[in-house]
């Protein structure tokens, strides 16, 4: 077997494991169900009739004409004489260490959208050393009655469900946007899984029983022990709790003047959108220089919005959401148009960035349904921010 890292193409192939299940959830199987259907590649040598993760017998199998393989590179003898695999004779290629499959969670999925640190999607923390201990028999915070990865086997855990199944039992299939992975990848993951089967080893850190790296000295919820939390308006220090300085408040465990804080203008998570900042805990235009939105903002709408016919409709398809951005048509389907996901917003409320679901998509802020936007792209840069800000600062004019 090869080994190879996730291409960028899989930056939210890892993303989302614990993303909201949809209503047609269904029940992951035991590990017993898995000898039927799948392929399971055994290499050049010889072929399996056993399906995903579910070889009896890792190393061969036997066909009804007498011949046996050995799977992963080796060699197999049947009636017909001997065959080579591309692994070369007689010896087997190992399983994907977990050394191996941090190292892809590192290039993958270490993006500020995405599971590193504290604030990582879904609560899981793929960056962080100790990921084996995180995510062996560690149940799903969003798949009811799914784990994450179910150790020796590949079908039961939601790891290799969500990149590897177009129908998973939670949310949509990943990566989000991009290809699928390539058959090698899913391999690497798949023979890493089936190598986990065995005692859990303990952590790395501190996870107070979840899948997150626990700072007892600063998390406001487990403050110097699990389970200890500081009371409301207190903050974690140096593992003891105390309250904020005057006129702060704390705000997930940090102490902010919500006077004058852009992520926390007037009450916790309240952010300031692109073109505002806060000024006496209100949101509040910088600047109100008129921008054109033919010559600033259309442009970047296009660059960004259009990729694979998502929000520009290719080959007479429907543009996703029903919002067509492509070029003159644009304007007309965003200023003063109601949010399909959220009703009571408009798309782009003249004056009003905070009020604009535009700019909430594309920060990633106040989202009712999906993704923040471009999906399957990094955020816009700070200045393409801005100037859709101030364009909508200045009344959002033609």
């Amino acid at each position: 077997m090869k080994r190879t890292n996730l291409t960028n193409g899989a930056l939210l192939a890892l993303v989302v494991l614990g993303a909201a299940c949809s209503s047609s959830q269904s029940s992951p199987p035991s590990a017993t169900t898995l000898a039927a259907g799948g392929n399971g590649n055994l290499g050049a040598g010889g072929t399996s009739t056993s399906g995903l993760g579910a070889s009896s017998a890792v190393g061969s199998s036997t066909t009804s004409g007498g011949a046996s393989s050995a799977s992963r590179g080796g060699s197999s003898t049947g009636s017909g004489g001997s065959t080579t695999s591309a692994g070369g004779s007689g010896a087997t290629t190992a399983a994907c260490t977990t050394t191996d499959v941090e190292a892809i969670f590192m290039q993958s999925c270490g993006t500020s959208l995405c599971h590193e640190g504290s604030a990582a999607a879904a609560q899981l923390d793929l960056i962080t050393p100790g990921v084996e201990s995180r995510l062996k028999d560690a149940s799903s915070t969003m798949c009811n009655g799914w784990k994450l990865v179910t150790p020796g086997a590949a079908q039961p855990s939601l790891l290799y469900q969500k990149v590897v199944s177009t129908t998973p039992p939670c949310g949509v299939p990943m990566p989000v946007g991009g290809p699928a992975l390539a058959a090698e990848q899913l391999q690497c993951l798949k023979s890493w899984i089936e190598s986990l089967a065995g005692p859990i080893p303990p952590p790395m850190c501190e996870t107070c029983g979840t899948t997150m790296c626990i700072d007892l000295t600063q998390d406001a919820s487990h403050c110097g022990a699990c389970a200890s939390p500081c009371a409301p308006g207190q903050v974690c220090k140096n593992s003891v709790c105390e309250g904020c300085p005057g006129g702060q408040i704390s705000c997930g465990g940090t102490c902010v003047d919500v006077q004058t804080s852009n992520a926390n203008c007037g009450s916790c998570g309240n952010v300031c959108s692109s073109g505002q900042t806060c000024s006496q805990g209100a949101c509040q235009c910088s600047s109100t220089t008129a921008v054109s939105f033919a010559s600033a903002v259309e442009p970047i709408l296009t660059a960004n919005c259009g990729g694979g016919g998502c929000h520009i409709p290719i080959r007479g398809a429907r543009a996703a959401d029903g919002l067509d951005l492509g070029p003159g048509k644009a304007y007309s389907e965003l200023v003063g148009v109601a949010s399909t996901q959220c009703a009571s917003t408009q798309l782009v409320e003249p004056g009003n960035p905070s009020g604009s679901y535009l700019l909430d998509k594309l920060l990633g802020v106040r989202i009712c349904q999906g993704t923040a936007m471009p999906k399957g792209k990094p955020q816009l840069s700070q200045q393409d921010l801005d100037t859709i800000g101030v364009w909508i600062c200045g009344g959002a004019k033609p």
